[in-house]
């Protein structure tokens, strides 16, 4: 990581003061946030076109689950000779990832001017929304329609439906579930369903490989071929997907230029956020 954060210092730069304060917008709000490093050195970088602007963190706070827990941290101090250093480069070519990534600072493209800043960097980390990616949108698990995802779980088992990859607690998947719709039309999708087909026997003691009569159709689903399993199907593990964003300010930023130019800002948003996710294993209540 010494080696990621040299770039920010070890450049030649290429431009001639000619006595006209040319600012940039400083705004890569609407450009994907990359990142390289790992522990508590990263490099958060944006890149459009021949324009870069980077922050370079070297502290305490950061780790390599920063962006997948919900928390606020507290503020860094960017310097522009410390380790927490926050960058704006323009360059004669698109610089690519590579550029700040490589173990061995890049000779190329060639950086044509710099700002370098100080300031208070925020970052609050924010749990954007949890889904079970389960085919069925979490508005439509919302059975009661009062807004509150949390209070609806089919087969109470503690987990609620938008975060349950097996709605009804019968074995079958929601995902695998959704494509039969309501087998045997009583008014409840299958996914919903604990008896999927209608017959004497819940699906979860039927076979969702074995077809008794031969027609083409599993028992779990055929109203035909009620013959229960020995064992009852076991419930998969439960998991589903957390979303988070990382909305990222520096509050008194001050920009100054590798020929003397300043310019100030009271609150930049301009480094936008960052969305990241972890997929998290749940436990049943019974």
């Amino acid at each position: 990581m010494k080696q990621l954060l040299f770039v920010f210092v070890a450049i030649i730069l290429f431009s001639c003061n000619d006595g006209n304060l040319d600012v940039p917008n400083f705004n890569f709000a609407d450009a994907n946030i990359q990142i390289c490093g790992e522990g508590n050195k990263i490099v958060i970088y944006k890149i459009v076109d021949n324009e870069a602007i980077a922050i370079g963190l070297d502290n305490s706070q950061i780790n390599d689950s920063l962006f997948v827990n919900e928390q606020v941290l507290q503020p860094i101090t960017l310097t522009k000779s410390g380790t927490n250093t926050i960058v704006y480069r323009t360059f004669n070519d698109n610089p690519g990832s590579s550029y700040f990534c490589s173990d061995i600072p890049p000779v190329s493209p060639l950086a044509i001017s710099e700002w370098i800043g100080d300031g208070k960097l925020e970052m609050d980390v924010n749990i954007e929304k949890e889904d079970d990616n389960d085919g069925v949108a979490a508005e439509d698990e919302d059975l009661n329609g009062n807004g509150d995802y949390t209070d609806d779980d089919t087969d109470g088992d503690g987990i609620p439906n938008y975060i349950d990859i097996d709605d009804d607690g019968d074995g079958i998947p929601t995902i695998t579930e959704i494509k039969y719709d309501d087998t045997n039309n009583d008014g409840t999708p299958d996914y919903l369903d604990s008896n999927d087909d209608g017959d004497s026997v819940d699906t979860i003691w039927e076979s969702d490989s074995e077809d008794d009569d031969g027609d083409g159709i599993p028992n779990y689903r055929d109203a035909d071929s009620s013959s229960p399993m020995a064992t009852e199907r076991t419930i998969p593990k439960n998991t589903h997907t957390i979303y988070y964003i990382t909305a990222i300010v520096i509050n008194n930023l001050t920009w100054t230029k590798n020929n003397g130019d300043i310019v100030r800002y009271d609150v930049f948003d301009g480094f936008g956020s960052y969305q990241d996710s972890k997929k998290v294993e749940d436990n049943y209540e019974n």
